[in-house]
């Protein structure tokens, strides 16, 4: 059974149909770990659930059978993040040590480790599967050559911490945010800055593209959408919340998911209005996912 239990610390997979009709926004199945839950990620295929949680581990969960595929321990401290290449063959994962950890999804082998001088806060696949972005607390940009296994050029620009990395679809934009309250936008070719937006009044804790937009949510308790190309805002949503601390796009951009105190909001990207508000956790949503064929949302909770 996938009913919840007290001592784990569950995420729930939902039911995205393209329209709202019966089911939509019903809860599939819930996975657990043995401890808190920070990220989700579906495989490219969306037969893959990558979790990562306080219990040091990472976890791979067929979500055909809903079993457990994979439990991945090599981390020392909590795991923070995990996330895809564009193929499903590789998975990155970060915890407080020193080291980002690249794993063979297919053989679960620990095939890298990108080290650090300070503790890695985040990474990120670049399209083409061969470059790696990482940010640690030292509040510098990291673009590694993963064939090479080499630093290869560092970005600077933030005065705080960072807390998200995101390429755009032909690794050509990088997007950057953090502590500093800013959104900051890179040619990653050129490695020069495009743009810097401040709109935030409190520091911004995730940024994510989709095509020429880019979403950003804060401690302010807003999500706003901008324009890559107009370098100029589009959007600001408001679920009257303290703080917004995750979102995500469906793969079309037309829906933006933000992760709320309980619950998870659907927003249309199109008409800027409230699509649904999806409620079942009993704490604050910590991350979603979207799975790429656009059926299903993930949520990860802190709840028990």
């Amino acid at each position: 059974t996938w009913g919840v239990n007290r001592t784990f610390y569950p995420e729930s997979v939902w039911s995205m149909q393209t329209e709202p009709q019966e089911g939509f926004g019903s809860r599939l199945v819930t996975f657990k770990h043995d401890g808190e839950v920070n990220q989700c990620r579906f495989s490219p295929g969306s037969n893959l659930l990558a979790t990562c949680s306080h219990d040091k581990s990472v976890r791979l969960w067929n979500l055909k059978t809903k079993q457990l595929d994979a439990n991945l321990v090599s981390h020392k401290g909590r795991v923070t993040q995990v996330t895809f290449d564009s193929n499903g063959f590789q998975l990155a994962s970060c915890s407080g040590e020193f080291v980002v950890r690249l794993w063979d999804v297919k053989t679960h082998e620990n095939t890298h480790r990108l080290k650090h001088d300070a503790g890695v806060t985040f990474a990120c696949f670049g399209p083409d599967d061969l470059t790696v972005a990482t940010v640690a607390a030292d509040h510098v940009i990291r673009l590694w050559n993963v064939r090479e296994g080499g630093e290869c050029v560092t970005l600077s620009g933030h005065l705080n911490k960072i807390e998200r990395l995101c390429f755009n679809g032909d690794g050509a934009v990088l997007c950057s945010c953090g502590d500093d309250n800013t959104l900051r936008i890179w040619d990653a070719i050129t490695h020069r800055e495009i743009a810097v937006f401040e709109d935030h009044t409190k520091k911004i804790n995730w940024c994510t593209i989709s095509g020429d937009l880019v979403a950003t949510v804060s401690d302010d308790g807003t999500a706003k959408v901008y324009s890559i190309k107009g370098k100029s805002g589009v959007a600001s949503y408001d679920g009257n919340d303290k703080k917004v601390e995750f979102c995500a796009f469906n793969r079309l951009g037309s829906i933006l998911a933000t992760c709320h105190e309980k619950s998870l909001i659907l927003w249309d990207t199109v008409t800027h209005q409230m699509l649904k508000q999806l409620t079942a956790h009993t704490k604050r949503i910590s991350r979603c996912a979207f799975s790429p064929d656009g059926t299903m949302v993930a949520s990860a909770s802190r709840d028990g």
